[in-house]
This record gives structure tokens, C-alpha cells and sequence, in this order.
């Protein structure tokens, strides 16, 4: 509905609110027009552009200035290796549009010939879940990242795959005015299960029992599962 009403849409999505809403349709109902809304949303993603940020690392202490100069030169190269202002463009629309925007950092071990690097990609929040009723997501103790994968690409990455695809009941789907194949039996939805749990880490050894003292620690393991 967001990206409907910001492609100047919105009728139909009034008419389906006053549907849901038991309001019968008037004949000959005027109905307004204006690229307010549009234009709205294109100068506050201009604003954001020409606020595009630069890394600039500081150290935390005399022993980091070293660290912190070499990376304010990695970080750039880095972001621009990765196409990161066009990731930021995109995210700044999801932003505008719907409400919130999410950037996820990776390593991807397929690049660079297969010596790996960083990789930077936007995140579709509607595909995205945690814990309900919560400000901070921090707090969850699970979240969820779903994704349509074709069938074909999936068994390629994971030839365990075979004969145990599944489906896509839960992504969102957007409307379209390409001819978009979002034919569900030949992709299956692969979910990123991030989860807290504690375990025991050993601190510092005791000096009077020589036994290392051990204290809680949280941890986020990660699981990728399909079907």
C-alpha cells in the first residue's frame, strides 16, 4: 500500500479502505489528484543524498591511532567496492516510504576469486521478523530474515537440496507493471535464523585453586534452514 500511494495510486487503496470499512462507493465521486506526495518523498531522498556519510574513524585510545588512520582508508574502498551509494539510495527510499530501512554487512567467500571480502546489501524490512511489542530489537531473542530462492540456484548452492524444496508462503509480494515470474512452486523460502543464547567462558584462573573462574556470556548463533 506505501508503494502504491507514493506511485499516485492511491485511489484504489481508498476505495479498498471504504470497502473494508462498509462505506458504499458514491457515483460521480471527484476524485483528487496531486503529485504532492511524490514530490515530497523525491526532495526528502535528495536531502538524504546530499548528506551521503564518510567514514571517519577515531581510535579509543593512544595504541589505536595507528588502526584507526588505516582504516579510514580500507572503510572507503571498501563501501565504494561495493557500490554502497546506490545500497544507500535504495535505503534511504525504504526509509521514506516505509518507515524504516535495514543495511545488512556480510562476508562473502565468492569474491575476489575466492579469497572473500565484505559485502554490503539492503535488506527488505517487510521480510524481516522478531519479537512483537518491543522498541529496541535488541531485545528479541530471535529474528527471522526470509527469502524467495529459486529452486534451481538453491540446489546448486546446496545440492542437499534435491527433492526437498519447498514453497513461499510468507515473503511479502509487491505489485508490479513488469511481467514478473513469481511462479511459488519453483522457489522455496530460505529463512536466516539468528538466536541469543548463554554459555560458560572461561575468564582468569583462580590463584589459590589454579582453576580458570568461569562467567555467563551471550552468544547469537546463526542457522539457515529451508522447508
Amino acid at each position: 500500500q506505501n508503494h502504491e500511494w507514493w506511485r499516485m495510486r492511491h485511489w484504489p487503496q481508498i476505495q479498498n479502505q471504504k470497502a473494508d470499512a462498509g462505506i458504499s462507493q458514491q457515483t460521480g465521486e471527484p476524485k483528487a489528484t496531486s503529485a504532492w506526495l511524490f514530490n515530497s518523498i523525491i526532495n526528502k531522498h535528495a536531502d538524504i543524498m546530499d548528506n551521503f556519510p564518510k567514514p571517519n574513524v577515531l581510535p579509543r585510545q593512544q595504541d589505536d591511532v595507528a588502526d584507526a588512520k588505516s582504516l579510514s582508508d580500507i572503510v572507503p574502498v571498501i563501501l565504494e567496492q561495493n557500490g554502497y551509494k546506490k545500497v544507500y539510495s535504495n535505503a534511504a527510499y525504504d526509509l521514506v516510504i516505509d518507515g524504516g530501512t535495514i543495511t545488512g554487512v556480510f562476508w562473502d567467500s565468492s569474491k575476489n576469486d575466492g579469497l572473500g571480502d565484505v559485502a554490503i546489501r539492503q535488506i527488505d524490512i517487510h521480510n524481516m521478523f522478531w519479537k512483537p511489542g518491543i522498541n529496541d530489537i535488541q531485545e528479541s531473542p530471535e529474528v527471522f530474515s526470509v527469502a524467495a530462492v529459486d529452486n534451481d540456484r538453491l540446489i546448486a548452492m546446496y545440492p542437499q537440496m534435491e527433492g526437498h524444496t519447498g514453497n513461499t508462503s510468507a515473503t511479502v509480494e509487491y505489485l508490479h507493471d513488469d511481467a514478473i515470474d513469481q511462479e511459488k512452486s519453483k522457489m522455496s523460502e530460505v529463512v536466516d535464523w539468528y538466536y541469543k543464547t548463554t554459555k560458560l567462558v572461561p575468564v582468569i584462573e583462580d590463584p589459590e585453586t589454579g582453576e580458570m573462574v568461569t562467567r555467563e556470556k551471550t552468544v547469537l548463533p546463526f542457522c539457515k534452514f529451508c522447508n
